[in-house]
């Protein structure tokens, strides 16, 4: 795992052991857990100074007990050069959201982590790739962290307990093991016949097709059906392994993939509106990048373009933007103004950039909770679950016509 992915789990773990008395085996995850929510919470893009008393308010909104837990926190970071302590507060490091998920990773080894631990991590990020069957977890963290079998036995009956991953019961024999912000509960059964149906070869393409969207992180949906074939690709799409993100317009639909851990892994994704945002906007970007023309605003430099807009700062003019981000107007995402002989964007949502930016770079924002022939002007998205719908059901799918909104729009800015 990444760093960033290492952090992310070490705070999710630790946030689940707050409601749990007894659990001397994961101390370490908790210790680092709470310094990266303090670190989160102290921290600024900048280095600054807080006092002793605005420190022991964010500790306290951070769930963090300021007699008992917060001074060994604050060894902690201070060990590790994140802050240096004075008689009247602290001076904190300048860190960004990424860089404090890296930190945490870095103090969850200084620790010094058991292999329980360890594994309880590398647990509950196989379990968001797909949900694994009890036997097939428990041998995966036996064989690759060295567990007994009492010592394995007893990660998985902690991780439910605690609630590290979530679990459905299929038979007196078997239980399987999944990520509940991913996977609903009521869908494991399906799932499960799904991917116990799978080939080897099958398989091998499941991870070559992933390894693809993690590198890329939006792709054209029949590039990935190509990889996969239509019957595994439709199989997958059906149990929500992949999402569908439609952009539409007069003259041609765009369908790209992205994946749900993409957006939402370690947290409960319940402003859905945030992330099927995000997911219009790395979907229309990727249509800038891939199928619009220069002569009409081809984006070529995508991080540098979605720097400046993240600093609250327009970009263009091109014709381009004027008809490619229309949704994101009427949902108050971007502000787009008439410019010369094109048309110029200011981004109003920096949440929703920043999510985008990461899919973008990373092909995946979950720690977050998120680059050829000329097109035409995006009119419509369709959400994930709206595709899954319109898939099952073989829609037509019919165009919005947003001029009119839009112009109340525009005439407004």
């Amino acid at each position: 795992m990444q760093k960033k992915s290492i952090g992310s789990w070490v705070v999710h773990h630790s946030n689940k052991l707050d409601g749990y008395i007894h659990s001397p085996e994961f101390k370490n995850i908790k210790v680092a857990g709470k310094c990266g929510t303090l670190l989160s919470a102290i921290t600024e893009d900048k280095d600054s100074s807080i006092t002793n008393t605005k420190l022991e308010a964010l500790a306290a909104s951070s769930n963090i007990d300021t007699t008992f837990e917060l001074p060994r926190l604050l060894e902690v970071l201070e060990n590790n050069h994140l802050i240096e302590r004075n008689q009247n507060g602290i001076e904190v490091l300048g860190l960004t959201n990424s860089a404090v998920l890296s930190q945490t990773s870095d103090i969850f080894k200084e620790l010094k982590p058991s292999r329980l631990e360890r594994a309880s991590l590398e647990l509950a990020d196989l379990c968001s790739d797909r949900p694994q069957l009890e036997t097939k977890a428990k041998e995966y963290v036996s064989d690759t962290y060295k567990l007994s079998n009492e010592e394995s036995t007893k990660l998985l009956s902690n991780s439910e307990e605690i609630g590290f991953t979530d679990f459905e019961q299929l038979s007196n024999e078997n239980k399987i093991y999944f990520n509940g912000y991913l996977f609903k509960h009521e869908s494991i059964p399906k799932i499960n016949a799904v991917l116990a149906s799978l080939s080897d070869a099958e398989n091998r393409k499941v991870v070559e097709a992933n390894e693809y969207l993690e590198k890329f992180g939006c792709v054209e949906s029949k590039d990935l059906e190509k990889l996969l074939g239509k019957d595994l690709f439709e199989k997958l799409l059906s149990i929500g392994m992949y999402e569908l993100n439609q952009v539409s317009n007069d003259s041609e639909s765009v369908i790209y993939v992205t994946r749900p851990q993409a957006f939402v892994k370690f947290q409960d994704p319940s402003n859905t509106d945030t992330f099927d945002l995000a997911k219009s906007l790395v979907a229309s970007i990727t249509y800038g990048i891939n199928r619009r023309s220069a002569k009409d605003g081809r984006i070529r430099m995508v991080e540098l373009l979605m720097q400046k807009l993240l600093r609250g700062k327009w970009v263009g003019p091109a014709k381009a933007i004027g008809e490619d981000y229309r949704i994101l107007e009427t949902k108050k995402v971007v502000k787009v103004k008439r410019e010369g002989y094109g048309f110029s964007m200011k981004l109003l949502k920096k949440e929703i950039g920043e999510i985008a930016l990461k899919v973008i770079q990373e092909g995946d924002a979950s720690e977050k909770s998120l680059d050829r022939f000329p097109g035409s002007p995006v009119t419509n998205y369709i959400p994930p679950e709206q595709n899954r719908s319109i898939l099952r059901k073989q829609q037509q799918n019919q165009n919005l016509d947003l001029r009119e909104i839009l112009n109340s729009i525009r005439t407004e800015n």
